[in-house]
């Protein structure tokens, strides 16, 4: 006899929750790598100068390079993650565009997938969130934070404060909405403030701790 609440499961549908994960991964990158293949051709234009032809902060990756970027404003920003990640860019690709460009694209292709989790958290409804997800992976208004390299900020900044909504409902769920917002909000802060993305991205956080502490 089976257990009402723990239904026979036929084997061959005993990995469908991986199946149904590694379709949706394969799909999105499919559909990524479609929509932004031509992006890799593009070059560096406009602020792409500043930040990556003539930046010599992204051209040193040491001790003191790594001191540079979090101790120096540049091009009138004050934003040290990106230009970690530009500096990176450049130890593995030089000067050439296309590596910054496949950065980026990635980087999107992750995002979306953190918009899929984030959404299936908060709805608990698949079909929600595979078709926000999608939306957000093609819609028209990605096209400048993507194929335009010096908006890379804009991708770091969505990545780390999804990945701190992510981490605030999980802890949030695991001990039935007890879990101290403390953690998250740290977590989250820092990439904006002490390494910074985007000078923004400590304001999610923040309006999150706020309404913990309010409801």
């Amino acid at each position: 006899m089976n257990d009402s609440k723990h239904p026979l499961i036929l084997p061959i549908f005993a990995n469908t929750s991986f199946i149904h994960r590694a379709f949706l991964a394969s799909l999105f990158l499919a559909l990524t790598g479609l929509i932004y293949f031509n992006s890799l051709k593009n070059g560096f234009v406009f602020d792409d100068q500043h930040y990556i032809v003539k930046n010599y902060l992204i051209k040193v990756l040491d001790s003191q390079g790594l001191w540079n970027m979090v101790s120096s404003f540049y091009v009138w920003d004050y934003l040290p993650l990106t230009l970690l990640s530009l500096s990176l860019d450049y130890w593995l690709y030089g000067l050439n565009p296309a590596g910054y460009h496949f950065s980026n694209t990635l980087l999107h292709f992750i995002n979306s997938l953190l918009v899929y989790q984030l959404v299936l958290r908060t709805t608990k409804s698949g079909v929600g969130a595979f078709w926000a997800s999608l939306i957000f992976l093609v819609h028209p208004v990605q096209v400048e934070s993507v194929a335009w390299i010096s908006e890379r900020k804009n991708l770091l900044s969505f990545f780390f404060f999804s990945f701190f909504l992510f981490f605030f409902f999980v802890s949030n769920l695991s001990t039935r909405g007890n879990a101290s917002p403390f953690p998250a909000f740290i977590f989250a802060s820092l990439p904006g403030k002490n390494f910074g993305s985007d000078s923004s991205s400590p304001a999610g956080p923040l309006r999150c701790f706020v309404c913990k502490q309010t409801h």
